[in-house]
């Protein structure tokens, strides 16, 4: 039988704290989803990725969009090293652009709105 791996987006746009996306994130792993995506909102996905990170072992764990108008391409970069080094796992990281209509701020729905993509493997 094939199987497909599934993944889970999280977001920060909610009330939940940093500690309540790990303890999800730890129950997506221990039920077998293949990674926790964070999208960034009112918190910061890099910050909750690494909390994830944090309680988890195997599951791939990052963000889903975080936007690069509030961080700095090389400070993201950065942080994500950052993050695989506290956590022990490889890292990487990538841009992206969303189109307009989706785009989190008003002030960015006038234009392309770039996002900062990051995800943390798993030791190999």
């Amino acid at each position: 039988m094939n199987t497909t791996p599934l993944g889970l987006v999280l977001s920060t746009a909610t009330e939940a704290p940093p500690r309540e996306l790990a303890a999800i994130g730890q129950l997506a792993e221990e039920h077998g989803f293949a990674a926790v995506l964070v999208n960034e909102g009112r918190g910061d996905a890099l910050a909750c990725a690494q909390a994830i990170a944090a309680v988890t072992q195997r599951i791939q764990v990052g963000t889903n969009i975080a936007n690069i108008y509030y961080r700095h391409p090389f400070l993201a970069a950065m942080t994500a090293a950052t993050i695989a080094g506290a956590v022990g796992r490889k890292a990487g990281a990538g841009a992206g652009h969303e189109p307009p209509a989706t785009a989190e701020s008003p002030g960015d729905r006038d234009e392309q709105s770039p996002r900062l993509f990051a995800r943390l493997h798993p030791k190999r």
